[in-house]
């Protein structure tokens, strides 16, 4: 991978810093996701605009609860996000049969990667063990 791409898309996580700024990404994209989803909704409830059922406020609240936890650094919840965001991306191709959201698809989902990654690397234990098995003070 090229540099900026690699930083942009798939950043080094050596610090809790860069682990925390990965984390928020995700729960900002969770929320966005959330949003845009619960908008979509209620015009389909005010019958303004058909784009997503009227039902899928419900997909909204439950991104928007797991991007709450995302921010709050949980790993299961960040997996969770990441599952459902996946999952929802490859049953609106499906449905639609037409991929014009897919660029941005993997960009969220690079997004929920990452925010995983995070997650682990804020909670993986003190003290492990290096490569080569020897612990750190």
């Amino acid at each position: 991978m090229s540099g900026g791409f690699k930083r942009t898309y798939w950043p080094e996580l050596s610090t809790a810093t860069d682990a925390e700024k990965a984390v928020k990404g995700a729960a900002y994209i969770a929320f966005f996701v959330a949003a845009l989803t619960g908008v979509l909704s209620l015009l389909a409830w005010l019958s303004v605009a058909q784009i997503v059922t009227r039902w899928a406020i419900f997909d909204a609240l439950v991104i928007g609860l797991v991007g709450v936890f995302i921010l709050r650094g949980s790993r299961a919840a960040a997996v969770l996000g990441l599952i459902l965001y996946v999952v929802e991306v490859g049953a609106t191709i499906v449905a639609t049969g037409n991929p014009a959201g897919l660029v941005i698809g993997v960009i969220f989902t690079f997004a929920f990667i990452n925010g995983v990654r995070g997650a682990y690397f804020l909670k993986r234990p003190t003290g492990a063990a290096d490569a080569s098995g020897a612990l750190d003070p």
